[in-house]
């Protein structure tokens, strides 16, 4: 008698485990098809790539996932033969080890502005390329911080407004201070007949999809955005209110979870 109340303890303890290993699971979750699309699209509508639980992954528990931007995406993630509607739940991310930022500033040297130099009425004009540095307090825009603007030589490097430096040479592409103006960007409201458009052209003129300022999203800069293929695909973004004209400006693209 005496086991067989210790038998049931252990098996109520089971199930007791496996419900709360369960509990953050969707309820919903949908097979993969078997030939996956060449192309998808930009759409985004949060969803959650479930691996094979026969290949080995590792996440905090089993099975593991990973975020994608649609199911279209999730499905043409190696090794995924599922997905569920809604991001991952946390404990079931992917562990993805950070990779290894390149430092692009590595080997160059740098010559600080004196007050001389800023000050500096005239130069002369001979073509010596330097990247003049601008303070750590500017806003770089969509450039990597710290960024700088190309000056013909030294000279012209330490009259440039907020140079603190300048290096030998162009500057970086990515570090390349390039200010956007967000407010002289033209924007085309969504309306109700394009949030709902079932098909849209097949025709490819760059967009991109503003979210509400007031949208949960993961951007270095408010408001969030995604590019879309045209205007229509830019509205059938769950999130978006409106849509601008070529590319978003990097710093308020979505980012990947």
């Amino acid at each position: 008698m005496k086991s067989l109340i210790i038998l049931s303890i252990f098996i109520l303890s089971l199930c007791l485990v496996k419900s709360e290993i369960d509990s953050d699971m969707p309820t919903q979750i949908m097979k993969c098809p078997e030939i996956k699309q060449e192309a998808c699209n930009k759409m985004y509508s949060p969803t959650c790539a479930w691996f094979d639980p026969r290949v080995n992954h590792i996440c905090k528990h089993y099975p593991c996932g990973k975020n994608a931007s649609n199911p279209c995406m999730a499905c043409n993630i190696r090794d995924v033969v599922s997905y569920s509607n809604g991001p991952c739940p946390e404990k079931h991310v992917l562990f993805e080890p950070k990779k290894k930022e390149v430092n692009d500033l590595e080997g160059l040297s740098f010559t600080f502005c004196n007050e001389a130099s800023k000050k500096a009425k005239y130069c002369t004009m001979e073509y010596e390329p330097q990247c003049a540095w601008l303070d750590d307090k500017v806003n770089c825009g969509s450039a990597k911080t710290p960024c700088g603007v190309n000056a013909g030589n030294r000279c012209m490097a330490c009259i440039v407004k907020n140079a603190v430096k300048f290096s030998f040479g162009s500057c970086p592409p990515a570090h390349l201070y390039k200010e956007i103006k967000e407010d002289k960007l033209q924007y085309t409201m969504c309306d109700e007949d394009s949030k709902n458009a079932e098909v849209c052209p097949m025709v490819f003129d760059p967009m991109c999809a503003w979210f509400d300022s007031s949208a949960n999203c993961n951007s270095d800069k408010k408001p969030c955005a995604v590019q879309a293929s045209n205007g229509c695909e830019a509205c059938r973004v769950r999130e978006a209110v409106k849509f601008s004209a070529g590319e978003c400006p990097k710093a308020n693209l979505v980012k990947d979870m």
